[in-house]
């Protein structure tokens, strides 16, 4: 009996540690991101909102720097309007952009924040899909 107290007793100190980062890895708030249209052709404007992000002027100062738009893949930034998107005090953060050029299919729109370092900010990146159309055949 001892002994399945010990072996009890040593899985649920083992386990505080799992517990403790699971808890604050759930209380960070995760970034979420929105785009519209879902689907359109090279060029199309597209109007995107993301959630999550930080404030630079809040509690999370530390990650001053404008939001990061990227289409596909975090190689190909593109252009937004405003050129350096910045969340407002509730961590929202709103942008518009031109589908670049690429072929058709589906891609992945891709927002991310960081601190001067280059460290991600709380939460992760935020990520929407967008649908380039083929373009249209020939009659």
């Amino acid at each position: 009996m001892n002994r399945k107290r010990w072996y009890v007793g040593v899985v649920g100190l083992l386990a505080l540690p799992v517990v403790a980062a699971s808890v604050a890895y759930a209380c960070a708030a995760l970034k979420t991101l929105s785009v519209g249209p879902e689907s359109g052709d090279v060029g199309t404007l597209v109007e995107g909102r993301g959630y999550g992000f930080s404030d630079p002027h809040g509690a999370n100062a530390k990650y001053t720097s404008p939001v990061r738009v990227y289409f596909g893949s975090t190689r190909n930034q593109v252009q937004t309007v405003p050129s350096n998107p910045v969340p407002n005090e509730k961590g929202v953060v709103t942008f518009q952009f031109r589908v670049p050029q690429m072929g058709p299919g589906s891609y992945a729109v891709i927002a991310s924040q960081t601190d001067a370092a280059g460290n991600e900010s709380p939460g992760g990146t935020a990520k929407a899909s967008f649908t380039v159309n083929p373009p249209p055949s020939a009659p």
